[in-house]
């Protein structure tokens, strides 16, 4: 994987910027789930490397494909004719 230098390019530390992501990807998992809202975690299935990421933020073009088939998958499955009317995930 490439290494990513944020000390020079933004301030902070990898490991503080790492804590804060998940942190902040934990807080919308959790406001989700208490308000029955349904969440597609892209975290979860998207790889932290740089065969989908252009830098530590940014979806390069094989991170914008697995995305996109995640997200396309998930609304299906939500607007598919048997849910209609069921409670989110």
């Amino acid at each position: 994987m490439r290494s990513w230098h944020l000390d020079d390019d933004y301030g902070i530390s990898y490991h503080t910027y790492s804590a804060l992501y998940h942190g902040f990807n934990e807080i919308i998992r959790n406001v989700c789930r208490d308000n029955n809202v349904m969440l597609i975690d892209l975290a979860q299935v998207l790889p932290s490397d740089n065969q989908h990421l252009y830098d530590f933020v940014h979806l390069n073009g094989s991170g914008a494909r697995v995305v996109g088939q995640h997200i396309a998958q998930r609304l299906d499955l939500l607007l598919s004719d048997e849910n209609v009317g069921t409670p989110r995930p």
